[in-house]
């Protein structure tokens, strides 16, 4: 809640529950028949009751307390909120209800008010009508009551805190069920308050690029016309619809030109996708790009494709194989769990068993430690070394990508001269039909095996690999053949193994890859026929290495065997070496030789001596700036950049960057840019420049020959449910923010005061551009100049968005409204510390708000509207009614005054 009196209905709520307690001071909660009044009245009563476990609220059970001290609990609502901390077995024993007799004619429901007030505070009477549930009760079935000293009897250690009001359970370790401490995304709680998303959205962004070529080496020099790059989507449902768009003037000038400068308007791809993200499942039709495994490629395709990926579709669901490991407590504890060094979560248990699951591990091997402290002081630790790989999948667990239609492309449809058209597309080519496919599936813990094929008109392709996770490292190897229609059968294979965080020099770990693949002279892939590699057989491996002084070293060294008789082998290695020099001063070099022979293999003669060297110099003078020099002997190049950024992210950030390099020689540039982000916009502008002269090593006279300065905007037009807004440029999905009406003028604020995701103003809605999909999203919101006393309710939205879904979300409501004054009875004397409603009048379904009184009758009551409340308050065997009227237009703080009892 954002009320500014919010705190003092939460006083109210805790002087009256206090007042309720009083009584029970003297009583003793954990003995069976307290020698103290639990209940000093004479009738028995019922009161809802928090249950606590190991100080962790569960929930509340309704209790009854009899006019001689017995306390019994609701079973039905005790074995809801047990099932999943006690064993069933042991809840089935101690719960089992006997006989129900009859109910007590006298058996009465009183209001939490303050004990020994002389009169009765009779909500209804037992016997006659059923007993209304309170909030989290579980129907309109009377409760099935059972005592605490026959809970206990039966093995269950229950106690009642009079002094609290609530139960408290303590069950041994045998008693509770083991429990599994996940770390992995997908086991945090999910939101009960998830926000639906927009039955129909699109949005559709923008970006403007236009520019001023000052010199031009080639080309004209002048102000160049804007072109525009579009991409958007339009969800109706579960079903999307997405496309890209290039709109060109075709006025380049100086720069080189691209592809797509030849059309006035060039659609670059449209598709429609269906999700279904419970089976992780993603159809697309259109201009798709199948996904590839092994030797496989993807071509771009007018087809459909169908895909199964718990990255893009259940992203926080661990697919990986898990280190598990036991440990039991017997006593509350806090525990560590430390991965390499690292301690990666610290948790706070209570006494039982419980399995440590999808830890985050690293691939290769990994060494855990728990450190288990219990409350008692006693400490122990449990270490194990458990072993992963990114690339294995668990058990039971299966990808797959399945696509077919006819190959597209976008080069070469064009002619030289044929002048620029008004449109284009992707070529597509109806004799080139394609179909891909492939399965991965995890058959053990660590075994991952994977089958792929895929065909064309011309060529077909079938494979096989296996991923294996042992002690001695990850092992890999994948197997492919392939038939060119009437031509030999090709064949590929590839073998690959890595081990991480090997101990090879002292005590400072290694990480070890080595790589070796062949393929024949006949093995072709669809797109890639005729081959350009000129070997057959590529070896390659790395090692690096953590050193002493804070140094890391990394060797590296590949072998190619060529399949070209009047070519040599090749060859190269490199030792690279790194160190931290200062605080915020780092350096890296590297040192390598090749050789590479383009003349006859019997007669050598290297183009040079194969010699290169690296080297680079970063400097951070503090957390928004980064200094870098580097240069390169291979290509005789140096580059030279600084780069600095705001403090603040969101509205209001900018960055800069600077750079100078040198190339080939005598080439080089100067580029410059200065980046904005704005509420409604993305802005940035650049200006580059080429220069020639820039030889260190001859006559140094740097001559500019291009220079160039661009604007980019980029922004977004958003719809969702009727409401438009305008944004930056949408990644994923979008949240498009509007303030009620009763806000007034005040503006929304969606982020935090240092961080502002969107804001609300003259130009409409907040849009808040990125929302992942299907990831737990919170959209934190506040209205800084909104009226005193208004109600903004929880000032975060929780979102669970679909595939590129828009939200239509409004902050504050006409339930704004926050009432403070007096009750007092019919005889002039203020009802004290006693609990009610209030209720929109003549509403059957309307709103209903709970309120209390303080010793002079004060009380406050939230989230009203403007309109007639019936105040209901307990007092005497029926409720006592009071109306509060709330002025039309009303917002924040209402001053109710004085009330007195509605007359009947």
């Amino acid at each position: 809640m954002r009320s500014r009196v919010g705190l003092s209905v939460m006083v109210l709520r805790g002087v009256c529950v206090l007042a309720l307690s009083t009584s029970a001071l003297r009583a003793q909660p954990t003995a069976p028949a307290p020698a103290v009044d639990l209940n000093p009245t004479t009738r028995t009563f019922e009161i809802m009751a928090p249950l606590k476990l190991d100080g962790f609220k569960l929930g509340e059970t309704l209790i009854q307390i009899t006019h001689d001290d017995r306390v019994l609990v609701d079973v039905t609502l005790l074995k809801t909120y047990l099932g999943k901390a006690m064993k069933a077995d042991v809840i089935a024993a101690a719960l089992t209800l006997p006989p129900k007799p009859d109910a007590p004619a006298d058996t009465s429901i009183v209001a939490k008010r303050k004990p020994g007030d002389g009169a009765s505070s009779i909500v209804h009477r037992v016997s006659d009508r059923p007993i209304e549930p309170e909030p989290g009760s579980l129907g309109e079935a009377p409760p099935s009551y059972l005592p605490l000293a026959t809970i206990r009897e039966r093995g269950i250690e229950i106690e009642y805190d009079p002094l609290a009001l609530e139960i408290n359970v303590k069950p041994t370790v045998d008693q509770r069920p083991t429990g599994a401490l996940s770390l992995a995304v997908q086991d945090e709680v999910v939101s009960a308050a998830l926000e639906r998303p927009a039955s129909a959205s699109a949005y559709l962004n923008m970006r403007v690029v236009t520019g001023y070529v000052s010199q031009a080496d080639f080309g004209s020099t002048g102000l160049e016309a804007p072109s525009f790059d579009f991409d958007g989507a339009l969800r109706l449902g579960r079903f999307v619809l997405e496309g890209e768009a290039t709109l060109s003037t075709g006025d380049v000038k100086g720069f080189a030109e691209t592809y797509f400068d030849e059309y006035a308007v060039y659609r670059r791809g449209t598709r429609l996708v269906y999700d279904m993200p419970e089976d992780a499942v993603r159809i697309r039709a259109g201009d798709v790009n199948p996904d590839f495994s092994g030797f496989q490629t993807s071509p771009d395709l007018l087809g459909i494709s169908a895909q199964k990926s718990y990255a893009d579709l259940q992203p926080g669901k661990s697919i990986r194989p898990t280190g598990q490991r036991s440990f039991r407590l017997e006593r509350p504890a806090s525990v560590d769990i430390v991965i390499d060094g690292a301690t990666v979560r610290r948790l706070r248990l209570s006494p039982g068993v419980y399995n440590v699951a999808d830890l985050p591990l690293q691939p290769g091997a990994n060494a855990i430690t728990l450190n288990i402290e219990e409350d008692t002081g006693d400490r122990q630790t449990l270490e194990f070394t458990a072993f992963s790989a990114q690339e294995l999948l668990a058990p039971g667990i299966s990808e797959w990508s399945v696509a077919a239609g006819i190959k597209s492309s976008d080069q070469g449809v064009r002619q030289e001269g044929e002048g620029r058209a008004a449109l284009g597309q992707p070529h597509y080519d109806t004799a080139a039909p394609v179909a891909t496919a492939f399965y991965r599936a995890g058959l053990q813990q660590a075994l991952t095996a994977e089958f792929n094929a895929q065909a064309d008109g011309d060529i077909a392709m079938a494979g096989a690999g296996v991923l294996t996770q042992m002690r001695a490292g990850l092992f890999s190897l994948d197997l492919a053949s392939s038939l060119e229609y009437g031509e030999s059968l090709g064949l590929a294979l590839q073998g690959g193994y890595s081990y991480d965080k090997l101990t090879l020099f002292g005590d400072y770990a290694s990480s070890v890859r080595l790589l070796a693949e062949y393929q024949s002279p006949e093995f072709v892939s669809i797109g890639n026929d005729r081959p350009a590699r000129d070997y057959s057989v590529a070896i390659s491996g790395s090692v690096s290495q953590r050193l002493p002084m804070d140094m890391t070293g990394g060797l590296s060294v590949s072998y190619y065997v060529s399949r070209n008789a009047n070519l040599a082998d090749r060859w190269s290695a490199d030792l690279t070496l790194s160190k931290a020099l200062a605080a915020n001063v780092s350096g890296s070099l590297a040192v390598g030789y090749g050789e590479e022979d383009t003349s006859d293999k019997d007669d050598r003669q290297f183009q040079d001596d194969g010699f290169r060297t690296f080297l680079r110099l970063s400097w951070t003078p503090d957390s928004r700036s980064s200094v870098s020099l580097s240069h390169d002997t291979s290509s005789e190049s140096s580059r030279a950049s600084y780069s600095r950024s705001s403090e603040r992210s969101g509205v209001g950030a900018w960055n800069t960057t600077v750079e100078a390099s040198h190339e080939n020689e005598s080439d080089g540039g100067v580029y410059g840019s200065v980046g904005y982000v704005a509420n409604r916009a993305d802005v940035s502008i650049s200006h580059a420049a080429r220069v020639e002269g820039t030889s260190l090593n001859g006559a140094f006279d740097p001559t500019s020959t291009e220079q160039r300065t661009s604007l980019r905007i980029a922004s977004s037009l958003v719809y969702a449910d009727g409401a438009f807004g305008l944004g930056r440029p949408v990644s994923g999905g979008f949240a498009l923010v509007t303030p009620h009406k009763s806000l007034g003028k005040a503006d929304l604020l969606i982020g935090s005061p240092d961080a502002v995701i969107a804001q609300s103003g003259w130009f409409g809605p907040a849009v808040a551009p990125s929302v992942g999909a299907y990831t737990q999203t919170s959209l934190a919101y506040d209205a800084p100049n909104m009226p005193i006393g208004y109600d903004l309710g929880r000032a975060t939205y929780d979102l669970m968005a679909p595939y590129k879904a828009g939200y239509k979300l409004t902050v504050g409501s006409a339930y704004t409204v926050t009432a403070t004054g007096t009750l007092l009875s019919e005889f002039g004397e203020p009802i004290q510390l006693l609990g009610g409603t209030a209720r929109e009048a003549d509403k059957p379904d309307g709103a209903k708000v709970e309120l209390f009184t303080n010793r002079n009758g004060r009380f406050g009551a939230q989230g009203l509207a403007p309109g007639r409340w019936i105040v209901e308050m307990p007092v005497g065997a029926e409720p006592v009614q009071f109306a509060i009227d709330v002025p039309e237009g009303a917002t924040g703080l209402h001053d109710a005054g004085t009330l007195h009892p509605l007359k009947s």
